[in-house]
């Protein structure tokens, strides 16, 4: 999987400048389970939605594809973290009463990986994935950075990340599983200017664009302008969430 291999690399950078999401999406995934004893959060990254979970249930399992994201993991005494691939988890059959996914099933194999959630879900246990569409920022950062930004990283979006901004469309994704209908969820927090950047350099695309040093140079002058132009203070940011729920 080569994003694992990418997002591992900036295992750091992508665990300090990530959002965070929001407090009712852990408590409505809670809410839809018959019992909160376990929960498998799969491809985990360095455990951001881990340790929202670890606050509702009893156990969390926590996976990923990259040891370098596991290392920089947040500890928590319930949970549990491993190196395991999406399709092929190491968990026991039937053991977790949820399984979620935090702006990643876009990644994986989805045939082998709907096997596996069945598997490993309990009868009755609920799936939630999600992930956030483009953000937008406070102006100036719009005006000033991400105008230019996003045109330079539009070749640089696979097909993964144009499911996930869609919205994990049934197309898609080929969810088997009797589909949940979930409430309306969104990001919005305020960050200093040097997260917004550094949350801009995490992203799949930004790495592969990093990969041409002429347009890495571009990309360098870019940001040079704008840490001299911007004041270095709280900036809004806000993203819509798109969540696929179901239930077996």
């Amino acid at each position: 999987m080569v994003n694992a291999t990418i997002f591992g690399s900036k295992a750091k950078a992508y665990k300090d400048a990530r959002p965070g999401y929001p407090g009712a999406l852990f408590d409505w995934v809670a809410e839809q389970t018959k019992t909160r004893d376990a929960v498998w959060d799969c491809a985990t990254g360095s455990g951001q939605a881990a340790v929202a979970l670890s606050e509702r249930f009893d156990r969390v399992f926590a996976t990923d594809i990259s040891a370098d994201q596991i290392s920089a993991a947040v500890a928590r005494p319930n949970i549990q973290y491993s190196v395991a691939p999406a399709e092929a988890s190491g968990l026991a059959d039937h053991s977790v009463d949820a399984i979620t996914v935090a702006t990643a099933l876009h990644w994986f194999d989805f045939e082998r990986y709907w096997d596996e959630v069945r598997r490993v879900l309990r009868p009755g246990g609920v799936f939630a994935a999600w992930s956030y569409d483009h953000f937008t920022f406070e102006d100036p950062i719009e005006e000033a950075f991400m105008r230019t930004l996003r045109p330079m990283l539009a070749p640089f979006w696979s097909d993964g990340n144009r499911i996930a901004m869609e919205g994990y469309k049934d197309a898609d994704v080929h969810c088997p599983l009797q589909r949940l209908s979930v409430p309306r969820f969104e990001i919005k927090e305020s960050w200093p200017l040097g997260r917004v950047l550094d949350f801009a350099e995490s992203w799949s695309a930004t790495m592969l664009l990093r990969q041409d040093p002429v347009l890495s140079q571009r990309l360098d002058a870019l940001l040079s302008t704008v840490k001299a132009q911007l004041e270095p203070r709280m900036y809004h940011v806000r993203a819509p969430i798109h969540v696929l729920a179901g239930r077996d």
